[in-house]
């Protein structure tokens, strides 16, 4: 079962923040199979703010949906992000849940899969490291694909993930 992560920061030491959430997604009993590589890019909605390093995970859990999300949202407060901040405001980090194996999910707190994912570059791009032609679940379309659509960059710099 395949399960992909977004990771993004752009506050404080965002390689620190990056290898932050790795270690405790790690210790929170989710196995990371692979790390993309980690990529600069530009503030995308909220151009305002600091770059962000942007990297993607596939992972292995037991845990559900919903419980995947609640130790994410965790891991995020405890790296110093602050709940019930503006939308796309700055933040030390974000863990989105990509996709969750072949799962569909829409409830008012999670979407799967992650309903921007066809149009963010910062995303697909380090997909394309680890996983260029999974399907994403519900499209017709794999990662590479829909990367191959996006005519506007937001990637500046390539870094080795570790």
């Amino acid at each position: 079962m395949s399960i992909f992560l977004g990771l993004g920061s752009n506050v404080g030491n965002r390689f620190e923040n990056l290898r932050f959430a790795i270690e405790r997604l790690t210790a929170s009993k989710i196995q990371v199979i692979q790390e993309s590589k980690i990529y600069e890019t530009l503030p995308m909605y909220n151009t305002e703010q600091d770059n962000f390093l942007n990297q993607v995970i596939e992972v292995e859990t037991s845990l559900l949906p919903l419980e995947l999300l609640e130790v994410v949202k965790d891991i995020e407060s405890d790296c110093g992000r602050q709940k019930n901040t503006q939308r796309n405001s700055p933040r030390a980090l974000d863990i989105d849940i990509l996709t969750y194996s072949d799962k569909i999910v829409n409830l008012s707190g999670l979407q799967i899969p992650h309903i921007k994912l066809k149009e963010r570059d910062f995303v697909l791009k380090p997909w394309t490291d680890i996983a260029p032609s999974y399907i994403i679940p519900g499209e017709n379309y794999g990662v590479q694909e829909l990367l191959d659509k996006i005519s506007e960059s937001t990637i500046l710099e390539t870094y080795p993930s570790k």
